[in-house]
């Protein structure tokens, strides 16, 4: 599990999210399933790596093969997406919320995704 290989426990990572170490239990045994993007974020800002990496929406994160959420599945997926409309609107959402720079950020590796997937 990414949090262990960190070396953080999950009172301290409840602790940077403000949150509760029984919520991170919570979040990584799947009992959550709506875990709020900005708890998501920071999760992934503590741990050193990204929010899409969590959702699995990466599978390499610098030689890191587990997420820390649904780790008992042995792979990287949080629970809290469950369909892609969900999806789209939390990327909408994130995305009225970005800079035009941060928008073509996105957008640049919305586009590697897709070159990636036709690969």
């Amino acid at each position: 599990m990414l949090r262990e290989q960190r070396g953080i426990t999950q009172a301290e990572l409840a602790k940077y999210i403000k949150s509760t170490k029984q919520t991170i239990f919570k979040y990584e045994s799947g009992i959550i399933t709506n875990i709020p993007m900005d708890k998501l974020i920071t999760i992934a800002h503590v741990l050193g790596c990204t929010p899409a990496y969590l959702l699995g929406w990466e599978n390499n994160n610098s030689g890191v093969n587990n997420g820390i959420i649904g780790n008992q599945n042995h792979n990287n997926v949080i629970y809290g997406v469950e369909s892609s409309g969900e999806i789209e609107s939390e990327l909408v959402a994130l995305c009225k919320k970005m800079t035009v720079q941060q928008k073509n950020k996105l957008l640049t590796f919305a586009y590697s995704l897709i070159e990636d997937k036709e690969d």
